[in-house]
């Protein structure tokens, strides 16, 4: 409860970067988070493919300075860990860490989103991982009812046809129109 009570700082830097600051001292952590204001809802003519969701896959295979293993070597070294999640509204990404340790989680995670280097070797596995990942959600019960309850218009108690509806776009994708997205080369 104590939390709910500290001070929020909120700073809009010129490009447009929004950074709100809270302080807990309840526990020797800090938490380090990039809000992305992109998430299925967002993918225009892709809706329903899940790229925003790919793209949280992809964010974690390396960028200019780091590869994937030098990413989780230096936080694993501080006893941090790194995760993400993607909405339809927004995508996340997150570093839990020691409190001194912030500075490491807040430098790796900025170069994480800023310098992310997708490769055509790593974009080829990860494809197949989301659509692994996409099966598994078709065969599970408690993600099919929430994906008809999102799609329910509104509580008319019309029925809707997930497989017929444009706007059905979970999050993680669905198997198509996700396996068909190609990419145009990117340097390895």
């Amino acid at each position: 409860e104590a939390f709910w009570r500290e001070p929020v700082s909120r700073t809009v830097l010129p490009n447009g970067l929004t950074l709100i600051v809270t302080r807990d001292n309840s526990a020797a952590l800090a938490s380090v988070q990039v809000w992305v204001k992109t998430g299925s809802i967002h993918e225009g003519g892709h809706l329903g493919a899940g790229l925003s969701h790919f793209l949280e896959h992809m964010l974690f295979k390396g960028t200019e300075t780091r590869t994937a293993h030098d990413i989780a070597r230096e936080v694993d070294r501080v006893g941090g860990e790194f995760n993400a999640y993607t909405t339809r509204e927004y995508t996340n990404y997150h570093c839990l860490i020691l409190k001194e340790d912030w500075k490491i989680g807040l430098e790796v995670l900025a170069d994480l989103v800023c310098n992310m280097k997708i490769s055509n070797k790593d974009f080829e596995l990860e494809k197949k991982v989301i659509l692994q990942e996409i099966a598994m959600s078709d065969d599970t019960p408690e993600d099919i009812i929430f994906d008809y309850f999102e799609e329910y218009e509104g509580g008319t108690g019309e029925e809707v046809d997930i497989n017929a509806n444009l706007t059905y776009n979970p999050a993680t994708g669905a198997n198509y129109p996700f396996s068909d997205i190609s990419h145009r080369p990117f340097p390895d």
